[in-house]
């Protein structure tokens, strides 16, 4: 999973911050 995403996707999902507002075309399965 994470090795297919790009630098700036993969610091986005690590941010607290951004995490819960974050936009993401994935569906949530990986929860």
């Amino acid at each position: 999973m994470w090795e297919q995403l790009t630098d700036a996707s993969r610091a986005a999902l690590n941010s607290s911050d951004n995490f819960g507002r974050a936009e993401v075309p994935f569906s949530d399965e990986k929860s």
